[in-house]
């Protein structure tokens, strides 16, 4: 099975010294038009290889970077719900063994003053499952941390505390502040106050001398017009973010497929210039469905055809929410709801397992892109880049935003140029230059992504 994707460059005049998207202006031309640049990329080829023993590793020949990034494939995680008496390592012995094989992401919550990592977390990791720590913002007597108090320095101790354990482990982990802030700006500080602790912890980290975290910021991934506002609102910055993930669930309200209920933020993500990071899902879950008793284990099958066929090449993990929501199985999300959603997770499971992702030769960028407007329409330029991998490019398709207007044009080779109408003068304009769009949607590169500074990035 095959893909074809598109990757995003922008050019960018620096007004500072910062890295985040705040201190950069788009280079304008005639009449406010900001150019972007998108390379045409060949083909990834999926194949899936013979079973593999039940450990925790990336699919064959698939190294893990220091930064927790998969060369190739898709890792598995979850977040265990502990019942009445149960330890956390019981509960994820317990997942483990009803789906045949070890999760190469162990998701684990903490409160603001607890010792993390504990024991049972540090024996798990020291045998090669990484850790994904979120640190919650209330303490282990509910009370409220504010967000203002942890950047102005009076929970260094905490947070000194904290790093030291971590850098202690020796082993890199994933390690989020406050999962889904947008829900409490208001009730921990303003949005300002939560990058403003966010930046002190990582300062403070760095401080501290900790090399192995991978700052990993967790949304509610919603596309409404207010949760985007909070979500650029909340955003630390590049610098101080190496993942971004999100917590996506069908609760049948409408029924959405896995990737229905993906696509909205991942799409916005890579399109509004965040593609620079690997994307995971931290949270994400199921329920059944009344009318259909098959729905929720046809939901795993088609998840995993989803992640095999790299219909989301930039998403890297994917840590299931294996918690009860409702008392009976219509609001529930833990797995074993039915036989057949069991039945269908380990399977999905086995299938991220020997997964792998092979890329061909990388194309380069179009390089000399340039625009020029006219009363109501602009022409799009760009040179075809000399590395054309493996393909052919014969046709691009320019889009414009805002508005969506596009154009696709091929024809004799090469292909350099592209009118787009029914723009608005005096409006400011992005232009994504692409490969036109194939198969069930549309695919973004992710070996080499470029971020709001417009430095590429493998």
């Amino acid at each position: 099975m095959s893909s074809t994707w598109k990757r995003c460059l922008r050019v960018f005049h620096h007004e500072g010294g910062s890295n985040d998207p705040g201190s950069w202006q788009p280079v304008g031309v005639r009449r406010r038009l900001t150019v972007f640049a998108v390379a045409a990329i060949t083909t990834v080829a999926i194949g899936v290889q013979p079973g593999v023993a039940n450990a925790a590793s990336p699919a064959p020949g698939c190294p893990i970077s220091t930064s927790l990034e998969p060369s190739c494939g898709v890792l598995m995680g979850v977040a265990t719900h502990k019942l009445s008496g149960q330890t956390w390592e019981q509960s994820v012995a317990s997942h483990e063994q009803q789906i045949g094989r070890q999760v190469d992401v162990l998701h684990n919550y903490h409160q603001w003053n607890s010792a993390f990592p504990d024991a049972a977390e540090t024996a798990r990791a020291l045998g090669g499952q990484k850790l994904l720590l979120t640190w919650i913002g209330t303490r282990q007597d509910g009370s409220v941390v504010r967000w203002a108090n942890i950047a102005s320095g009076s929970e260094d101790a905490v947070i000194n505390a904290s790093a030291n354990r971590i850098k202690s482990l020796g082993v890199p982990v994933w390690l989020n502040f406050q999962n889904e802030p947008e829900a409490l700006i208001g009730v921990s500080g303003t949005a300002a106050e939560y990058v403003a602790a966010w930046r002190h912890i990582h300062d403070r980290f760095a401080a501290d001398g900790v090399t192995n975290v991978v700052w990993d910021a967790v949304f509610m991934g919603v596309t409404s017009d207010n949760l985007i506002a909070k979500f650029r609102a909340l955003y630390p910055g590049d610098s101080y973010v190496d993942w971004i993930a999100w917590d996506p669930y069908n609760r049948n309200a409408p029924w959405a497929s896995f990737a229905d209920a993906v696509r909205p933020f991942y799409d916005w993500l890579m399109d509004n210039g965040y593609g620079s990071k690997p994307f995971m899902l931290a949270e994400y879950g199921v329920v059944e469905d009344p009318a259909n008793a098959q729905a929720k284990a046809n939901w795993f099958t088609a998840e995993a055809v989803s992640l095999t066929d790299g219909e989301f090449p930039n998403l890297k993990v994917v840590s299931y929410f294996d918690h009860p929501y409702t008392a009976g199985t219509s609001g529930n999300f833990v797995i074993d709801t039915s036989q057949a959603s069991s039945a269908s997770y380990a399977a999905l499971g086995q299938v991220l397992l020997s997964a792998s992702t092979t890329p061909v030769t990388t194309p380069g960028l179009p390089t000399a892109v340039s625009a020029a407007a006219g009363s109501s329409s602009a022409v799009v330029s760009w040179t075809p880049p000399t590395n054309t991998g493996a393909g052919v490019i014969t046709a691009y398709t320019v889009k414009a935003s805002p508005g969506g207007s596009s154009v696709t044009v091929g024809g004799p080779l090469p292909v350099t140029k592209a009118a787009v109408s029914g723009l608005t003068p005096g409006t400011s304009y992005t232009f994504a230059v692409a490969l036109p769009a194939g198969g069930s949607g549309r695919r973004y590169a992710s070996q080499y992504r470029f971020g709001h500074d417009g430095i590429a990035r493998g």
